[in-house]
């Protein structure tokens, strides 16, 4: 059976991508870094989300020796002024790594009533010779909760993210309705697999 490993210590992010996995290929083993007792935190090196997943991807192949998938999200909210942008940075405020809370109130403070912009590059490492790319946009309405709710630990921004169409934020999402929200992403990934599996 083949196997794929995540290349994330973010809880959420795999099970996210697990899920992702699971609906494309059955028939993949999903592993993460815990599984495989790696330990390390990989840093962001890149101008841009496709090269800090190619970096984060090719890192974990090296530590697991298994096609490692990457994901790294930028946004970019209308409106806003370029100094002001997320980008690539979106965990970072003020060059500082911020816990789900202070993010969550960063974009509660300064973004609410906007639409954000997500590009997610998912980057698979079969060996350093062969790298596969694709990505996926997404929009989503940051919108002001009535009442605060839970968090997702490692994806505060879903209790902000609102599809309009549905009428839900994405916290509130069930597995069917995270699969129509996140289609672009659904289709990336297999795209992505796809290239890797043919050129295998």
């Amino acid at each position: 059976m083949q196997k794929i490993l995540i290349a994330t210590r973010n809880d959420a992010k795999f099970g996210r991508y697990k899920r992702v996995l699971n609906r494309v290929r059955p028939n993949i083993e999903i592993l993460s870094p815990a599984q495989l007792n790696i330990d390390v935190k990989v840093e962001e090196i890149g101008e841009s989300s496709e090269e800090i997943a190619k970096h984060k991807a090719l890192q974990y192949l090296n530590y697991s020796s298994l096609p490692s998938l990457a994901i790294d999200e930028e946004c970019y909210v209308e409106g806003v002024p370029d100094e002001m942008q997320p980008g690539i940075h979106v965990r970072r405020i003020g060059g500082r790594e911020v816990t789900d809370i202070e993010l969550l109130n960063f974009f509660f403070l300064n973004y609410m009533g906007k639409w954000a912009n997500w590009t997610f590059s998912h980057v698979l490492a079969l060996s350093p010779e062969k790298i596969f790319l694709d990505k996926a946009v997404i929009s989503a309405y940051l919108y002001m909760r009535i009442q605060p709710g839970h968090l997702i630990k490692g994806y505060p921004l879903s209790s902000l993210l609102y599809d309009v169409k549905l009428g839900k934020y994405w916290i509130d999402l069930t597995e069917e309705e995270e699969r129509i929200v996140l289609q672009p992403v659904y289709k990336s990934i297999e795209r992505i697999l796809n290239k890797a599996f043919e050129a295998d």
